[in-house]
């Protein structure tokens, strides 16, 4: 009874084992048992290669597919095509398997196998092929850069090894080594490495890049065929030609002054209707930092402020302090009291170096600065704000040049690229000039240029301020705003020896020459302050390298 019963048993456990075999044969998913790369560096920088790949088909398929990228882009953006020739497919019996290939974008996709036939199970395919043009030089060493697996199979890779052989001339103490393992980008170095002589061995588990560099001048480098689509010919550069053109059309018809100015009589005193901030921008079409630096000297001419020069330190260099001596009268414009207020934030003094560092400060000069814009639009000196008219040609500019970016290496075409650039600058260069004024602008601004040529030629009228004895301090503001301070100092150096009570300086004796020069060091400080407040690698460098990195790579499955 009991031989029966083990005989039973035995009948089960061995019936169990023939259904579970099978079963669990079948389980089995589709893989890359290994893929072994035997990578042979010629010293004519031509690279052999013998891939091994033993892969496993649970089901019945005719063979598999390997792309193998044959288009490269260096780190400047240029694409450069390599010489990938297939020599020989076949299984390890050495028998011959048919393959076709096609060009797929960047790869070369190979197709092998017999569409009437079906392999299953464990079947062995040895790619050889030669590939040029993928040898990396650099100052100090020569490399190969290698992607032996490729991160884009669309099986798992259970093991990967790869044996680079190298020129005997190659001196074995030069050679450096180094491994990535991991998913594209990764820099995991989970793989072994060895060199014995000329050879350099590797081995990983799944993915597999690979970095051998040595010394220079043992191994030539091929000149590289970069790549040129047909967008790319000479005959687009007649895009920004024509642009050019076109935007010479518009400056004349619509960003031209509505009449010209041709003769300027000289004006002995400004235009009473407008600030010296105003007049600058008026006179340039622009809110300048020095515009700004004249309003503050006028104040501090009229009284209502204190300029005093601090000690010269030689790490902080100039500073100076704005005091307050009284508040603007109720008649003041309304972006002169932003101005105010903004000096001194409800304090009786302030350090152009404290403004520096305020980035609140910047933010309160740009709404000062779009306030003089718009109330000068609104006065009808502009009929349309200059600043903003300049912007939109900037960002359009801007834009281009990254369609130029993205378009050129995309397509291919560096010409295209070069066109699209050449075409931003020219809408960038005459956005800059495209502000216009109004008839009213126009008639304002020759009186500015008429009383700028009497600042700036001031000793030819002489007879006009001979009497007046406040003319130098009256007038100074202005002098510095139209960029003629030195001269208008000289003019009175030998007339006005007397020191303002405005400006506390570092003199013993005053001199209007100083004087000039130490309100030059202020405009200095000040448009510091202002502009202050605004606030292809080795796989050896820097860890620069990582899995899926340098030539090779690619992927593949089955069909």
């Amino acid at each position: 009874m009991l031989n029966k019963i083990a005989k039973n048993l035995l009948n089960f456990v061995f019936l169990a084992i023939l259904l579970i075999l099978p079963i669990k044969s079948h389980a089995q998913t589709e893989a890359i048992r290994n893929l072994n790369a035997e990578i042979t560096v010629e010293k004519t920088g031509l690279v052999d290669i013998v891939e091994t790949i033993d892969y496993y088909f649970p089901t019945a398929k005719h063979g598999i597919y390997r792309y193998i990228p044959n288009r490269f882009k260096e780190s400047s953006g240029r694409k450069f095509k390599t010489e990938l020739k297939i020599l020989k497919i076949k299984n390890e019996k050495g028998k011959s398997i048919p393959y076709t290939t096609s060009q797929n974008g960047d790869n070369l996709e190979i197709k092998i196998g017999d569409a009437n036939k079906t392999v299953n199970g464990d079947y062995q395919y040895q790619i050889h092929y030669q590939i040029s043009g993928v040898i990396n030089s650099f100052s100090d060493h020569d490399e190969l850069y290698w992607n032996v697996t490729g991160t884009g199979w669309e099986v798992p890779i259970e093991k990967a090894q790869a044996r680079v052989v190298l020129p005997d001339v190659i001196n074995p103490a030069s050679l450096q080594d180094r491994c990535f393992t991991g998913s594209q980008g990764a820099t995991n170095e989970n793989c072994s490495k060895s060199i014995n002589q000329n050879l350099v061995d590797f081995s990983a588990s799944g993915n597999l890049t690979v970095v051998v560099g040595w010394e220079k001048g043992v191994v030539t480098i091929p000149a590289r065929e970069y790549v040129f689509s047909g967008f790319n010919s000479w005959w687009l550069m007649i895009i920004p030609f024509v642009v050019f053109l076109l935007f010479s059309y518009i400056l004349l018809k619509f960003g031209r002054d509505p009449k010209k100015i041709t003769t300027i009589a000289p004006e002995f005193s400004p235009p009473q209707n407008l600030t010296i901030p105003e007049m600058g921008t008026i006179l340039d079409d622009r809110v300048e930092p020095a515009d700004l630096t004249s309003q503050i000297i006028f104040w501090a001419t009229k009284g209502y402020i204190k300029i005093k020069e601090e000690e010269k330190t030689f790490l902080r260099g100039q500073n100076y302090t704005l005091i307050k001596l009284k508040d603007l009268p109720q008649h003041a414009k309304s972006f002169e009291k932003m101005f105010f207020e903004a000096l001194f934030e409800n304090q009786q003094k302030v350090k152009l170096s404290e403004l520096k560092v305020k980035t609140t400060f910047y933010k309160k000069w740009r709404e000062i600065s779009q306030k003089i814009y718009t109330d000068l639009m609104i006065e009808k000196y502009f009929p349309q704000n200059p600043d903003k008219i300049r912007k939109k040609y900037l960002w359009i500019g801007l834009g281009i040049i990254i369609a130029a970016a993205i378009a050129g290496p995309l397509l291919l075409s560096y010409t295209l690229g070069i066109a699209l650039f050449l075409t931003a600058a020219t809408v960038m260069i005459f956005g800059y000039f495209m502000p216009r004024k109004t008839l009213k602008g126009v008639a304002a601004l020759q009186k500015i240029l008429g009383f700028k040529e009497y600042i700036t030629k001031v000793e030819k009228y002489r007879t006009h301020w001979a009497e007046d004895e406040n003319i130098f301090l009256d007038f100074l503001p202005y002098a510095i705003l139209f960029g003629v301070g030195d001269k208008w100092a000289k003019t009175f150096k030998d007339i006005y020896k007397e020191q303002p009570d405005w400006y506390e300086g570092n003199w013993t004796t005053f001199n209007t020459m100083v004087f000039i020069s130490n309100l030059n060091g202020f405009n200095s400080t000040w448009s510091g302050a202002v502009s202050g407040a605004a606030s292809g690698s080795s796989g050896f460098s820097g860890g620069g390298g990582f899995s899926g990195g340098g030539f090779g790579g690619g992927g593949g499955g089955s069909w």
